[in-house]
């Protein structure tokens, strides 16, 4: 009887699958598999100084038994003394609203409730309930769809804030415990629904490729997404360091990378870089089909400056010169008031302004040593000092030239890259643009011999309370 127990023991908690001392919000549907996972969880409470809350999930497809689970789960909790959290949703609304399957509804709708539940808990990890078989049809769903090697290698034992404790046992290992402890459970007949096209896998594919090619199709599945895994995790372990040392500058927003050691790399590795760089930015790598990756390898070796490709998820690529930018995508519209002698925050770039009257004696010691440092003839200014983003049409009188110039014009001939521009901030005031800042000054406010007042300008980054 303490065979299942005993291997969670050992692979689970020694393993450090869930450390020790864990908040862990259990998914628990009611079905045999969370049925067990909730009572293993239970049993190992205690030694391993865990905290154990669980989370049912009402689909709202399948009227009375759907209360019938929940309020099973709820005794099952109460039994075992742990505290649950119920909640109704209506998936298949869910499901028109954003064109959705309703699988793929129920599980954006699920993993939504149980990340929103483990902020309001305090919890540090969600237990799921999936095992090895679910293994099994999900990388042979892979395959199908053609999601190449990320795909192969399956579900993870750990990622993120997920867990899933029993990924390495079987269903019939899981049944069996259950059977030996008398533990009641759930069946959602929808599970038998052929409809659906994971059923369709679970019911007719695998036992007909079981039947009649390989009566261990489990095992080899298993082992081929072991290997698929170790090749990935290479992969990605490596797109990471390309990434690290291609990159050459953080901020919000942005990734950007020296087209020249990017360039050096093998496609394959471009493509992972690219992946990494999406993720960093809040993208899912899913998103991600066979066909962008390719085009994003294309843009790279053959692209113009200034291409650009939608990568999805509100990301793009835009290539300039001898960098590429992957960011998100969208015009940034901002515009501060500057206030003299303070400070004004740009955190859509995390940038500073700082402006500070001085004596001509700093201006003398300090001008010219930082193009990110400016002096402007306080006097010839009218009205309020704002700081925005660069517009269609923006014109100004460069310094040093002979007439007034077009802003995108002076981008190109100063070799700012295309991702850069919506990022160069603009100081103006009532009339004119004063500065493009850590750029240029508008010849028309530099300082001469008749300024009376001088107006230091400084940009700088802005530090986080972490730092």
């Amino acid at each position: 009887m303490g065979g299942l127990l005993e291997a969670f023991r050992a692979k689970v908690m020694e393993g450090g699958w869930i450390r020790k001392g864990e908040h862990v919000l259990a998914a628990v549907s009611g079905g045999v598999d969370s049925v067990v996972l909730l009572h293993l969880l239970v049993a190992v409470r205690e030694a391993y100084s865990l905290t154990v809350t669980a989370a049912h999930l009402n689909h709202g497809l399948r009227g009375e038994e759907a209360e019938r689970d929940e309020q099973f789960v709820l005794d099952y909790c109460r039994r075992l003394e742990v505290p649950c959290f119920c909640e109704k949703r209506d998936v298949r609304r869910y499901a028109q609203v954003h064109r959705l399957s309703e699988e793929m509804a129920a599980r954006a709708v699920r993993y939504d409730f149980l990340r929103r539940l483990k902020r309001e808990t305090g919890a540090d990890v969600i237990a799921t309930a999936h095992h090895a078989d679910d293994q099994v049809e999900t990388v042979i769903d892979h395959f199908l769809r053609g999601s190449g090697l990320a795909g192969l290698a399956g579900m993870t034992v750990r990622r993120g804030d997920i867990v899933r404790p029993l990924l390495w046992a079987t269903r019939a290992e899981i049944e069996r415990y259950a059977l030996d402890h008398s533990l009641a459970f759930r069946v959602d007949r929808s599970n038998f629904d052929l409809g659906f096209r994971r059923n369709r896998i679970r019911l007719e594919l695998i036992p007909y490729l079981r039947r009649y090619f390989n009566p261990s199709l489990r095992e080899a599945v298993l082992r081929t997404s072991q290997i698929a895994w170790e090749v990935e995790n290479y992969l990605q372990d490596r797109a990471l360091q390309v990434l690290s040392q291609a990159r050459t500058r953080a901020r919000r927003g942005e990734v950007v990378l020296d087209l020249g050691r990017l360039g050096q790399q093998p496609a394959l590795i471009q493509k992972y870089v690219v992946i990494a760089a999406f993720e960093a930015l809040g993208g899912n790598r899913w998103h991600l089909d066979h066909d962008r990756l390719e085009r994003a390898a294309q843009l790279i070796r053959e692209g113009t400056s200034g291409s650009l490709l939608s990568l999805g998820s509100g990301i793009g690529m835009v290539k300039s010169q001898a960098q590429l930018a992957i960011q998100k995508m969208g015009r940034l519209e901002f515009c501060y008031v500057v206030p003299i002698g303070g400070r004004v925050s740009l955190p859509e770039l995390d940038l500073t302004i700082d402006t500070e009257v001085v004596d001509r004696t700093t201006y003398a010691q300090q001008v010219g040593l930082d193009q990110r440092v400016e002096f402007v003839d306080l006097d010839v200014m009218q009205g309020e000092l704002r700081v925005r983003n660069a517009r269609p049409g923006d014109r100004f009188h460069p310094l040093g030239a002979s007439g007034s110039k077009k802003l995108s014009d002076f981008f190109t001939d100063a070799k700012v890259p295309v991702f850069e521009r919506w990022r160069t901030p603009v100081l103006t005031d009532e009339r004119n643009i004063i500065w493009v800042c850590g750029l240029r000054l508008d010849d028309r406010y530099k300082v001469t011999e008749k300024t009376q007042r001088i107006l230091k300008l400084a940009l700088g980054e802005m530090i986080s309370d972490e730092e």
